[in-house]
């Protein structure tokens, strides 16, 4: 499913994408939870599940993000930073806050663009 999902990317298809990260996501935390339940290994019995939540919301909102949805790309993002900061996660939250400036960013430009052609035009 996440190499449907990476097709999908390139191709441009949104609906396509988003369908297949969300299988990719439900087929991952099912393989997480069974390979916890059955291991005698205290390592792999120690996985913790938010990590992977956290990641998982990442991608969702750069999916929005690529796909400009930014109200929606923004929420999934500040939901990223929060729980990738209470896991202490620094590489989730590091992805996250450059995608959060990549909209952030791209939002200001727009709206400084919208105003220099009104100010060229009056």
């Amino acid at each position: 499913h996440f190499l449907r999902y990476r097709n999908c990317l390139r191709a441009l298809d949104y609906y396509g994408a988003l369908g297949a990260l969300l299988q990719s996501q439900d087929h991952f935390v099912e393989y997480t939870r069974e390979k916890v339940a059955l291991s005698t290994d205290p390592a792999t019995a120690a996985m913790n599940p938010s990590s992977h939540i956290a990641y998982s919301i990442l991608m969702l909102g750069g999916l929005f993000v690529r796909f400009q949805r930014k109200e929606s790309g923004r929420s999934a993002l500040q939901e990223a930073i929060s729980l990738s900061q209470d896991l202490g996660d620094v590489v989730c939250l590091n992805h996250a806050l450059f995608w959060l400036s990549h909209v952030v960013n791209t939002t200001e430009k727009v709206r400084n663009e919208a105003s220099i052609s009104h100010i060229t035009r009056v």
